[in-house]
């Protein structure tokens, strides 16, 4: 045997009844655009619902995000630091030995000035 697909009766689907029903008169009619108010009160607070939380998902994603650029800056600007001060003193290091040497260059002068006076 065959199975045979049927096909939907248009006139039985949920859109074409609430229509049929707002248009025709008497309780059933009222109880189908009542129904029909609900559903779109709902599919309208469902809706609504969603965008908050996608909102939501969207702030907390920034501020995760935000976080994690904070964090990184603080560890990049932390290694530049470092880098500053090892630069700084280095270089403390190189006039320090270079005012030492001239400091010797002139006693070292000052000694043979006096040496070829006492001579």
């Amino acid at each position: 045997n065959k199975s045979v697909k049927k096909k939907r009766n248009v006139s039985n689907a949920p859109e074409t009844a609430l229509s049929n029903a707002s248009m025709t008169c008497g309780p059933e009619a009222e109880k189908w655009g009542e129904l029909r108010d609900n559903m779109e009160s709902d599919l309208m607070q469902v809706h609504a619902d969603h965008y908050e939380l996608m909102r939501n998902k969207k702030e907390q994603h920034i501020a995760k995000q935000m976080i994690k650029l904070v964090e990184l800056a603080k560890e990049k600007q932390a290694v530049e630091l470092k880098n500053l001060k090892d630069s700084a003193e280095s270089e403390m290091k190189e006039v320090k030995r270079k005012l030492e040497q001239k400091r010797m260059e002139k006693i070292e002068t000052m000694i043979k000035t006096t040496a070829d006076k006492i001579v």
